[in-house]
């Protein structure tokens, strides 16, 4: 029987957290197109995937470079947040 360090289960949450935001904005695409006219709907879907790729590619910039991780891209080591580290309690 494995055996599972509090890391994996502290990853198992951030993405379970990680999964129900992502469904929480495709049902607040569902619900921006129910409300305007058929014929915009399709905007309303480019707008919120737009804004989803917008806020996963500032948390990659930003937010990763703020706690200090190595982020893949070479745009979150220059960020001049970088320095900022969180201690671990």
């Amino acid at each position: 029987m494995p055996t599972y360090s509090i890391e994996h289960l502290d990853i198992g949450f951030v993405l379970g957290c990680a999964a129900v935001v992502f469904l929480m904005q495709a049902g607040f695409c569902l619900l921006e197109s129910g409300l305007v006219r058929s014929k915009n709907s399709i905007n309303v879907a480019v707008k919120n995937v737009l804004d989803c790729a917008l806020a996963m590619l500032l948390f990659v910039c930003v937010g990763c470079s703020i706690v200090g991780v190595q982020a893949v891209i070479p745009l979150a080591h220059s960020v001049p947040y970088r320095r900022i580290a969180f201690r671990r309690l």
